[in-house]
């Protein structure tokens, strides 16, 4: 009887021993999802996720963002990816994981001191909104989550370099291969002049042909590069079409959800308004038409514009919306995000175009 007794026992405690490993699984298993989720949803665009990292002061500029978003993607992918088998799972995947969130959380304490707690933290790209308090939550849980799978848990198979290795060089060639590599925004072009010839009207450039009707010995000025801005003749235009390549012109380009875009576009219409320029300014969206009419309304301005894509869209980005350039005959002269924006300077620059 004691030895049926001491079966039975042993049976129980093999059962609920296989029931926590069944519990331990399905918890790694649904961490490795959202690390995965998160990876694809910031590769696509990979530009936003690039902006949101200027933003909050973690890369300097758009090119250094380029690569530390696409090393933050691929370690997303390795990390969700090792968690879904066995190699190297307590010695290496599940640590570094936790410790990743440990670092996720800090960043979220210190993003939602700065710059609000209402704000999107970006964890999840443009798909998905999160607050910072929401996404600290989350990390919470899954350390939780993977603390219950790492203490107790099976150990790990004999190790062997192959899978992590393959996973390694498969997740940044992957990432790269999609995303392609950090792109150079639009450079800024020097307005060009001729030695003896800079009050001609027309902001001192002198071209060619003007140095030898005024018979001077200037050296030819090299003709200017295509304008950047070409990729917009074709995409559509509203009310009306227009042409960012003739004659000196503002371009701004905005997120129509955003509160940085919302102030410097309430701005520029005060300084038209008060000036009674004749410079044109275009405005470049990206995202839903439907927000535009509501931007327009929000920041009592109305001024022809168009929508981008987010490639193209992101290319003219330094930094992060909103940034408003000034450009010659296609070619940008001055540059301004939300930061730099000086408006005391463009208004003397619209102002000196009555």
């Amino acid at each position: 009887m004691d030895r049926n007794k001491d079966c039975y026992a042993a049976t129980e405690l093999r059962k609920k021993g296989m029931d926590r490993n069944k519990v331990r699984i399905i918890c790694r298993w649904l961490v490795a999802l959202v690390f995965i989720l998160s990876a694809l949803t910031k590769l696509f665009p990979i530009q936003f996720f690039e902006s949101m990292l200027v933003n909050i002061n973690i890369a300097a500029d758009r090119p250094s963002a380029g690569h530390m978003a696409r090393l933050l993607v691929a370690l997303e992918l390795i990390l969700g990816v090792g968690l879904l088998q066995r190699q190297l799972l307590r010695r290496c995947f599940l640590p570094v994981t936790m410790l990743l969130l440990v670092a996720f959380s800090l960043h979220l304490v210190h993003f939602g001191y700065n710059e609000g707690w209402n704000e999107s933290c970006g964890c999840f790209g443009k798909w998905l909104s999160m607050t910072p308090i929401s996404a600290i939550i989350k990390n919470v849980v899954m350390l939780a989550m993977l603390g219950f799978g790492f203490w107790g848990g099976e150990k790990d198979p004999k190790f062997s370099w192959i899978f992590p290795g393959t996973l390694i060089v498969v997740a940044l060639a992957g990432v790269y291969a999609v995303s392609g590599m950090p792109r150079d925004v639009v450079p800024i072009m020097p307005q060009q002049t001729v030695e003896g010839n800079d009050d001609n009207g027309d902001g001192g450039a002198t071209t060619n042909g003007d140095a030898e009707n005024n018979g001077t010995d200037a050296t030819p000025v090299a003709p200017s590069p295509p304008s950047p801005f070409a990729v917009f003749d074709d995409v559509p235009k509203m009310p009306h079409d227009f042409d960012m390549k003739q004659g000196r012109c503002l371009v701004s380009f905005f997120n129509p959800d955003c509160e940085h875009c919302k102030e410097m576009a309430y701005e520029l219409g005060e300084i038209y308004r008060e000036t009674g320029t004749r410079m044109a300014i275009y405005f470049v969206f990206f995202g839903e038409a439907e927000l535009v009419e509501d931007f327009f309304l929000e920041t009592e301005t109305e001024y022809p514009y168009l929508i981008a894509d987010f490639d193209t869209f992101f290319n003219f980005i330094n930094t992060s919306p909103p940034e408003l350039y000034l450009l010659q005959d296609g070619q940008a002269r001055e540059r301004w995000n939300s930061d730099s924006f000086d408006a005391a300077k463009v208004a003397e620059i619209l102002g000196a175009a009555k």
